[in-house]
């Protein structure tokens, strides 16, 4: 990715995070290290918006 396109997506996503955080919206990021072991990552980034009854079990 070149320089430009990065700053661009760097910017975006700084502008969704923003907008989350006003409209109090739930936001999971995700990052490219996350991907490779996404069975792992998930849960672990998701319990903080489930019930304390659920199990991924």
């Amino acid at each position: 990715m070149c320089q430009f396109d990065e700053d661009k997506y760097i910017k975006r996503k700084e502008l969704k995070k923003t907008y989350y955080k006003k409209y109090q919206k739930n936001l999971i990021e995700l990052f490219d290290k996350d991907i490779e072991n996404l069975d792992d990552v998930m849960p672990i980034k998701l319990r903080p918006f489930l019930p304390p009854i659920f199990s991924f079990d």
